[in-house]
């Protein structure tokens, strides 16, 4: 019809239109006609018209290497390696998988670089957008809980958003637990032989307790938070947490062996929460 105008039916609705091109918007116009051929009539006035625009095309590369650091007991921050898409939908869902997949031609607001978990849209089963683009600082997190993480290469956006949802990129990572506030209390000894004693407390409001012992000197040094030390009842094949200051126990009672006869030994004891990495004293 002249100016890349094209008759696509002359028919009846629906109509499927092929060979269009991806990210790209279409101009639609209806005229309603009587007759065939020369004597066709068309009404040309109060006609319908309406824009599309196709959706773009799926990225073929997705993003990997998916890598939370900076973990807090209640902030992360999130990156990953970019796929071959404009963006990456980076979705986060608390204890459990995430098992949402988005649909193509849809938008999933709420994103940003520094964002709230649970702020962002909930997808369902409480996953929540985190952006379109790290690295993202997300907080708002629980202590000592497990969350886990999925990116979605795309193209395009709003209306004509391309998912790529296969070979999909995930991760997970467990928050830091809160240090205990309430510290252990009356620690005692008993049992007392030239080579052995038995040591208990009153716990305090951790999950945990490190007990350390010294020979000739009170214990100076402390604990590191990160640091998950072994523990040997055997005065000396504990970890040293410095100035020959070892790990004697968890777990109580804790029944020393290895002492030698009439040395002094000074003992201290540290309530903690969490294991490995995210122990804290």
């Amino acid at each position: 019809l002249g100016t890349s105008n094209f008759v696509v039916s002359l028919g009846t609705t629906p109509v499927t239109v092929t060979n269009l091109q991806p990210d790209l918007q279409y101009g639609i116009t209806l005229f309603e006609y009587n007759g065939t051929g020369d004597a066709s009539n068309y009404l040309i006035t109060g006609f319908p018209s309406t824009v599309v625009r196709t959706i773009a095309t799926e990225p073929t590369i997705q993003a990997s290497n998916i890598v939370v650091s900076s973990i807090t007991n209640n902030s992360c921050t999130v990156n990953c390696t970019p796929g071959n898409g404009q963006w990456r939908l980076v979705v986060m869902r608390k204890d459990n998988p995430v098992s949402f997949i988005p649909q193509d031609s849809m938008m999933y607001q709420g994103g940003s670089q520094n964002i709230a978990f649970g702020t962002g849209i909930n997808l369902g089963g409480n996953t929540y957008v985190l952006n379109y683009a790290t690295p993202i600082f997300v907080t708002n997190l629980t202590p000592n809980t497990v969350y886990h993480i999925a990116a979605f290469e795309f193209n395009g956006f709003v209306f004509n958003a391309n998912y790529l949802t296969t070979s999909i990129p995930t991760a997970l990572f467990s928050t830091s637990p809160t240090t205990p506030t309430i510290q252990a209390s009356n620690l005692s000894v008993s049992n007392i032989t030239a080579t052995t004693a038995s040591t208990t407390c009153t716990s305090g409001n951790g999950s945990n307790r490190l007990f350390v012992i010294r020979a000739g000197s009170p214990v100076v040094n402390n604990p590191v938070d990160g640091v998950d030390y072994t523990a040997n009842s055997a005065f000396g094949l504990g970890s040293n947490i410095g100035n020959n200051s070892f790990v004697i126990g968890k777990q109580q009672p804790v029944n020393i062996t290895g002492l030698t006869a009439s040395v002094t030994y000074y003992i201290k004891v540290f309530e903690f929460n969490g294991v490995g990495f995210s122990t804290r004293y």
